[in-house]
């Protein structure tokens, strides 16, 4: 999936993959990870990444992106995804359990969906911005990759007046950071106004929470980035398979 506004001149294809495996190879720095050992995933969130609105915890994004990996990698790389959902959370409640919660787990990559509940409760969007950036630099101290992930689009959240506010602040962190961002509320728009599914099928009888065919599409968007784009999955996907048939 793009990072650049998609008015933005395009460069061509190749140097683009190139300055951007480059980028986030700088920016975020490796731990070092037996080939043999699982490619860690901590997705760090609120509601929807625990999973309110599904019908069962297996049925979340992150339990959905791990079938997706243990269907599509089995025999060529093993992959944990860890839940580390919260519903209700805000910037300031993950920022403050980032080292119980997902330093300690030492992750090779940290999928961290911010700024839903924000708008909602009020936090200053400098504030927030502050946060986010202090715990983009302790994840990446502590030798992890981060990928951010900006709000969903829902009838509630689309009544809240800094709603685009928070969207683009995620946006514009993962340009000055070099972090690659999970378009989420342009992914959901899109989805709708394609006819991919509609926002009745898409979010819950809450007008907030994701439903089960929402989060699997949310999940897929999320295996296509990280397979695509990451060049710490793709570095430790080369080891894991030199050699195989």
């Amino acid at each position: 999936m793009p990072f650049a506004p998609p008015n933005d001149p395009k460069p061509p294809r190749g140097l683009l993959a190139g300055t951007l495996l480059a980028l986030f190879a700088l920016a975020a720095p490796a731990r070092a990870a037996p080939p043999s050992a699982p490619f860690s995933i901590v997705a760090l969130g609120s509601s929807s990444t625990q999973g309110t609105g599904a019908s069962s915890p297996a049925l979340s994004y992150p339990a959905q992106l791990q079938r997706l990996f243990d269907e599509g990698y089995s025999g060529r790389l093993a992959v944990t995804v860890t839940n580390k959902g919260i519903a209700g959370e805000d910037i300031d409640d993950m920022a403050k359990r980032l080292d119980a919660d997902v330093l300690s787990r030492h992750p090779d990559l940290v999928i961290w969906q911010a700024g839903s509940n924000d708008p909602l409760r009020g936090v200053p969007v400098d504030r927030f911005v502050t946060e986010l950036k202090s715990g983009i630099e302790v994840i990446r101290t502590g030798g992890a990759e981060v990928v951010l992930m900006e709000p969903q689009w829902s009838p509630v959240i689309e009544k809240a007046d800094s709603k685009e506010s928070f969207v683009d602040a995620v946006r514009e962190v993962g340009a000055q950071e070099h972090v690659a961002v999970v378009r989420r509320f342009a992914l959901m728009r899109g989805w709708i106004d394609g006819g991919v599914i509609s926002a009745h099928d898409l979010i819950g009888p809450d007008g907030l929470h994701m439903t089960d065919r929402g989060y699997g599409l949310l999940a897929r968007a999320v295996l296509d980035q990280i397979v695509g784009d990451s060049p710490t999955f793709r570095a430790r996907s080369t080891v894991a398979t030199a050699g195989k048939p």
